[in-house]
């Protein structure tokens, strides 16, 4: 079984009352953040995750850099503005050995 170091993106919560969560967004570095693309929403007053376990499958398929962008949302569902950060994220374990063997000496 492979073994995957896992980074913890962590922030400070805006202090808005009505602040319900947070967005957050992933996208190669380089690329626009997609607002109606694929996100993953944590409810406040939670404001960290552990990437890539909080993340659906596949969102980090290759080593290279993303950068990670997060919103506030309110009760209502107004998004405030994005932080972003980017980040080499590597969460592809190496290839198994091959060609193992056992000799007698």
């Amino acid at each position: 079984m492979a073994v995957i170091k896992k980074k913890r993106l962590s922030w400070d919560p805006p202090a808005d009352v009505d602040v319900v969560a947070h967005r957050l967004f992933v996208t190669e570095e380089g690329q626009p953040i997609d607002l109606d693309g694929a996100f993953v929403q944590v409810d406040m007053p939670q404001a960290s995750v552990v990437l890539p376990d909080d993340f659906p499958d596949g969102t980090f398929a290759e080593d290279k850099n993303y950068t990670v962008g997060i919103c506030a949302v309110d009760d209502v569902g107004n998004l405030g503005d994005i932080a972003m950060v980017t980040n080499p994220f590597d969460f592809v374990a190496p290839s198994v050995p091959t060609n193992l063997t056992v000799v007698d000496l």
